[in-house]
């Protein structure tokens, strides 16, 4: 809520002092707003968007938000839409300290190269506009959060059985475990491997956590069409519960990488020659 009303003030061209001025509110009570101090009026954030002008999907939005009972956790929709793309998530990654992503089936989004993602999610986009569409802003996520500057420490728990298993072709395959071991070696991400003779029931299902400062851990899991999103404390702890056992289910970091450039190797050896430039064989660690 707080994030939506810092944009919608963003976006117009009334100040935040000024409409303060207007509605007869003080500074502070703007601010709290706006931080999530104060809980959310119907009537007031009605008010503060009628003197912002703003529009209405945006005043539709929000009504949603201050109308929705706080019960620990909230579904969102995405359709068609990238599950990462959805407010609540996207605005709390990028104030993450740490990100903890775990996948039982696939390379989590995160850390996927644009060919492995386009082969992901060819399936789900309408058409080949918006695919391209789909990676490319995936792409752009994974560039802001993994590389950028200042970002988060970045833990990735994977299943051996998405390096194993062939998406799209081998040289997607080897493209992508590539760039994982060079992600690795930079020190944009740690990765942890279950091996694929692991059966564990904390291994039935994926999700992230996110750790931001001077707030409660927040975590999220995504299905087809729908995101769950919960910062409610017991759902949290029983998150981290599953989490400690994923963690002693997988590999360290060290046997991890090693892992990764197994199956670098393997795919380079099984790929058709490239038509330019050697093959990335990788160096063991």
């Amino acid at each position: 809520m707080g994030y939506e009303l810092r944009l919608a003030r963003s976006q117009s061209t009334v100040k935040g002092v000024k409409a303060c001025e207007d509605l007869g509110w003080s500074s502070a009570k703007l601010s709290k707003l706006e931080s999530g101090a104060r809980g959310a009026i119907e009537w007031d954030v009605a008010t503060l968007l009628g003197r912002y002008v703003s529009d209405r999907s945006t005043r539709d939005r929000l009504r949603l938000l201050t109308s929705e009972p706080d019960i620990g956790y909230f579904l969102r929709c995405h359709g068609l839409d990238l599950p990462e793309s959805l407010t609540a998530v996207s605005m709390h990654e990028r104030l993450a300290a740490t990100i903890v992503s775990f996948d039982p089936v696939v390379i989590p989004s995160l850390v996927q190269s644009a060919d492995y993602a386009r082969e992901l999610l060819r399936a789900s986009a309408a058409d080949a506009e918006q695919l391209e569409a789909m990676v490319e802003n995936r792409m752009r996520r994974r560039d802001e959060i993994v590389y950028g500057a200042d970002g988060p420490e970045i833990l990735i728990y994977l299943s051996e059985t998405a390096l194993s298993k062939s998406l799209g072709s081998d040289v997607v395959m080897q493209d992508q475990l590539y760039g994982l071991v060079m992600m690795v070696r930079s020190g944009a991400a740690t990765i942890r491997v279950i091996p694929s003779g692991v059966s564990h029931a904390s291994l039935r299902h994926g999700g992230t956590r996110l750790d931001l400062p001077n707030v409660p851990q927040l975590v999220y899991a995504e299905t087809d069409l729908m995101t769950v999103v919960y910062d409610d404390a017991s759902l949290v702890e029983r998150w981290n519960r599953k989490l400690r056992q994923v963690d002693e289910l997988a590999l360290s970091p060290e046997a991890s990488i090693g892992v990764l450039v197994d199956y670098t190797d393997a795919y380079d050896r099984r790929a058709p020659s490239r038509s330019a430039g050697p093959r990335r064989h990788v160096d063991a660690p």
